[in-house]
């Protein structure tokens, strides 16, 4: 989960869905949990986490609501860390280009912060976006008309309700 005090840069342990925010007119919603307690960042983190908006939603696919979360193969607020417990929680059809070895997310903040964690390395990143990394326009070899840098996800059919996420994003590369 995000930790509102961290800002969007390399330090914020949280991806690039609360990164956006702000950019889609949820400012409030990005903000929620600033300056306070560790118990009351949890809160809000549980209520951004389940906080329907329709611009995560493909309007075809399925509804802005919540979804059951099904932990095998689903990432999204699902992490303890700074989150009350969720049996539900919003989905997205949408996916960043982490290329072929994405990682979700890195060691929470204190870890990476006191170095009892260490975050995953980029060596091998084959996407537009790594976690714990910055990147320039000039990084992008092909030139930015020919990248993606989000996508819908490939989702089975039978899984759109479910919570259940088998999505890839091969497609999006």
């Amino acid at each position: 989960m995000p930790h509102p005090d961290r800002g969007s840069g390399v330090d914020q342990p949280r991806g690039w869905g609360y990164a956006v925010l702000p950019f889609i007119e949820q400012q409030v919603l990005h903000d929620m949990g600033s300056g306070r307690t560790d118990a009351e960042i949890a809160a809000a983190n549980k209520a951004r986490g389940t906080t329907p908006l329709p611009f995560w939603n493909c309007p075809s696919r399925r509804e802005a609501r919540l979804y059951a979360i099904n932990t095998a193969g689903h990432f999204v607020y699902t992490d303890p860390y700074l989150c009350d417990t969720l049996s539900e929680s919003v989905q997205t059809d949408y996916a960043i280009n982490g290329g072929d070895n994405a990682i979700g997310w890195g060691p929470t903040p204190e870890g990476a912060d006191n170095g009892t964690a260490t975050w995953p390395s980029a060596a091998s990143a084959t996407g537009l976006v790594f976690v714990h990394q910055t990147y320039s326009i000039a990084t992008i070899r092909n030139g930015t008309s020919n990248a993606y840098l989000f996508g819908e996800k490939s989702l089975l059919p039978e899984h759109y309700a479910t919570g259940k996420n088998t999505a890839t994003i091969s497609s999006i590369r």
